[in-house]
């Protein structure tokens, strides 16, 4: 495509690289991919120079359209523009919480350095437990399990009372396990991760921290899950649900049942135990994934008034996601099907 006459437009203004994949993926191809979290080919993506990260929806039928290419290339360029602007704002604003704002959207270029260095920065001025996950989140994405492990030990010894505290123990025992480099290797990685999340659970328990093992037991039920132990996962969370009813693990735990009864297609499972979420806490960040649920249930019924509530809601609750972004996805193609229909 990029051959054609109709490509000079974009030619003159970007340059295409393109990168091998499949039986030629070469260790730049690999390091790649990881970086921009690919996992499909095609993938087309609007990067800068410096290697910050504009837009990664480029990517559907029309790639060899070079038309639709150049609209979408613009549209990249457009965001980079606002991102400019809102840079200078935020620089000029010169305050906490303009930094962590400004983290943020390096964070979410996948300029990680930059993202760093202004929540360190943002954390020196007011040290919150928010800020200590927000560089938790940025220096496990970097890779840095150095930075990450010392980070925790503070994290863990200044902010016992904070509500991701056993999260972050949990990390903490976890963070020498090696990530499996291939499907064969998954299983016995998360056997790794059930034994030291167990070890921790044991200890926890003796200690007599409901809540706290409520927490490691979403975790596990989770990890079971994934390996297709239903029965364990079920035991979890049925020891949550009668040992800590009302409190945020038993909401996770919902959340999960539903995420899994819509995987499997049964709605009204899926709709009771996202709709027991919603009731029990409607501000919470398990409302969000509900209402998700929710939304994406209204898809497969066709029921366009309860995608659009329901996204709302995820974009109201936790804008600035990526949950909120693939809300916000479906809503703008819930107008473009609107403008469609005439209604």
């Amino acid at each position: 495509m990029f051959s054609t006459p109709e490509s000079g437009a974009i030619s003159d203004r970007w340059t295409a690289v393109r990168i091998e994949g499949g039986n030629d993926l070469d260790e730049e191809g690999r390091a790649f991919m990881q970086r921009y979290g690919l996992r499909s080919y095609p993938s087309l993506l609007a990067i800068t120079a410096g290697g910050a990260l504009l837009d990664r929806d480029l990517k559907d039928g029309r790639l060899r359209d070079a038309a639709y290419l150049y609209r979408a290339m613009e549209q990249a360029d457009g965001l980079n523009r606002r991102f400019i602007e809102t840079r200078e704002e935020l620089l000029a604003a010169d305050d906490t919480e303009s930094r962590v704002k400004l983290a943020g959207l390096h964070a979410a270029r996948l300029e990680f350095g930059r993202a760093s260095k202004l929540y360190e920065q943002a954390f020196a001025e007011e040290p919150t437990e928010d800020l200590v996950q927000r560089r938790l989140v940025l220096l496990a994405r970097m890779g840095d399990r150095d930075a990450e492990g010392k980070l925790l030990d503070d994290a863990i010894e200044g902010f016992p009372e904070a509500e991701e505290h056993m999260g972050w123990r949990m990390r903490r025992v976890t963070l020498h396990i090696e990530p499996p480099s291939s499907p064969e290797e998954e299983d016995a990685n998360a056997e790794l991760h059930t034994e030291a999340i167990e070890t921790l659970r044991q200890e926890v328990a003796e200690a007599g921290d409901v809540a706290g093992e409520a927490t490691i037991r979403t975790t596990l039920a989770r990890i079971e899950h994934g390996r297709g132990r239903t029965a364990e996962s079920q035991a979890h969370l049925d020891w949550v649900f009668e040992h800590a009813p009302e409190g945020r693990s038993a909401r996770v735990g919902h959340l999960h049942l539903a995420r899994a009864a819509l995987g499997k297609r049964v709605s009204d499972e899926a709709s009771k135990h996202a709709t027991w979420v919603i009731e029990k806490a409607p501000e919470s960040l398990e409302a969000a994934g509900a209402h998700m649920v929710l939304g994406d249930l209204a898809y497969n019924d066709h029921d366009i008034e309860g995608m659009e509530t329901h996204y709302q809601a995820v974009i109201d609750l936790v804008p600035g996601s990526s949950m909120a972004g693939a809300a916000q996805e479906a809503l703008q193609w819930i107008a473009r099907f609107r403008k469609r229909e005439g209604n």
